[in-house]
């Protein structure tokens, strides 16, 4: 249990270090809207505006990287209390598929190695992060019982 513990505290670490990474090179990517004002993008058959692509993919990286970071410290102290599992399971799980749809977005505007990478490493990380927890959680739920059926 305690090593499960200790590298759960681990991938929180990493995904808060990797959520505040990925924010920044969100604000990369933002900055580079000016620069594509007025260009288009074609992508899966449709020709998009290249500025408003930029920024939807930026701003939905940059809304998974500050959600990652929130649940990398949240999962810090679940960990440490060992409360709350179920709710960083779910949360880890929200933050995996909100950098899947920034993966997709970048891999739309063409900056898939880039800045895409980013995203597909904490991806990994919060989905690491997920599977983890609900072995912790159901881990806390064997012990529980098992300790119920001794003081019976």
């Amino acid at each position: 249990m305690n090593k499960m513990r200790t590298a759960l505290r681990v991938l929180c670490f990493i995904a808060a270090v990797w959520g505040f990474l990925s924010a920044v090179a969100a604000c990369f990517l933002l900055s580079g809207v000016p620069l594509v004002e007025g260009g288009s993008i074609a992508a899966a058959g449709l020709d998009l505006d290249a500025g408003s692509a930029y920024a939807v993919a930026g701003m939905l990286f940059l809304a998974a990287s500050a959600f990652s970071c929130c649940v990398g410290f949240f999962g810090l102290r679940c960990v440490r209390f060992m409360r709350r599992m179920d709710a960083l399971r779910a949360s880890a799980l929200v933050g995996f598929v909100a950098f899947l749809l920034a993966l997709i977005a970048c891999l739309v505007i063409g900056l898939l190695y880039e800045v895409g990478w980013m995203a597909f490493v904490g991806s990994a990380a919060l989905f690491a992060a997920a599977s983890l927890a609900g072995e912790v959680s159901r881990a806390l739920v064997a012990a529980r019982m098992r300790s119920e059926a001794q003081d019976v």
